[in-house]
């Protein structure tokens, strides 16, 4: 089944459930400021994505992908909240309501094999969307401890990446690399053993192989000798 690209981009937006939000902070606030309250959005959207794919998801490497999310990203958020705290930085924690119309449509695919295909999709946009949040941070950011935070996340975010590619190419099996040898190729295949039959190239040996096997060896002795 083929999902709506409207779906999936609307989906997308799980992981960064606050990115267009933090866009608009990043003009009116501190750029730190700025990450500390997007991250966070993004960190509660994620938990909760994820605590829906432990229960809905068909194929158990969705579960588990959503299992160890749920795990770093309460992780992760309990720095940032901490962080936050220290600098009297105030985080929203409600639930934004896309985020809730968005978890509607996964849960009309609940327990079929397009809810995996629709929210590992979103997952892999919504980390890459995150990757470029935390790079951001860490070579522009101004506070020490906001720096650190997402110099922390980022290689948790990218072992999300690789779990989430590697379960993708379980459930969508189009996902998979592609073949090393071209198909298209003459012979791609087929079992080889190494070893040439000059045989199949010289008529008169062959025939003379089918009619008598042991003329094989005769037809051998029988080339001229090299003359020195």
């Amino acid at each position: 089944m083929r999902m709506p690209h409207r779906v999936t981009t609307a989906i997308a937006a799980i992981v960064l459930a606050g990115a267009s939000a933090g866009t608009a902070l990043a003009t009116e606030c501190p750029r730190d400021e700025a990450f500390l309250r997007t991250f966070h959005q993004a960190n509660i959207a994620q938990i909760q994505a994820s605590k829906d794919a432990v229960k809905h998801a068909v194929y158990r490497c969705t579960r588990d992908a959503g299992r160890m999310m749920v795990m770093n990203h309460e992780k992760i958020d309990r720095i940032i909240r901490d962080i936050a705290h220290r600098q009297d930085v105030s985080l929203s924690s409600d639930i934004p309501a896309d985020q809730q119309v968005v978890l509607k449509t996964l849960r009309a695919n609940a327990r079929t094999k397009t809810y995996d295909k629709l929210w590992l999709t979103a997952e892999e946009a919504g980390h890459m969307q995150a990757m470029t949040l935390l790079d951001d941070e860490i070579s522009h950011g101004q506070d020490a401890a906001s720096r650190d935070a997402a110099r922390d996340a980022r290689p948790v975010v990218a072992r999300h990446l690789d779990v989430i590619h590697k379960c993708m190419k379980k459930v969508d099996p189009s996902k998979r690399d592609a073949p090393k040898k071209d198909p298209a190729k003459k012979g791609y295949g087929k079992k080889t053993t190494g070893r040439k039959n000059p045989a199949k190239k010289d008529p008169v040996k062959r025939d003379a192989m089918q009619k008598d096997p042991a003329k094989k060896i005769r037809v051998k002795e029988l080339a001229p000798a090299d003359p020195k």
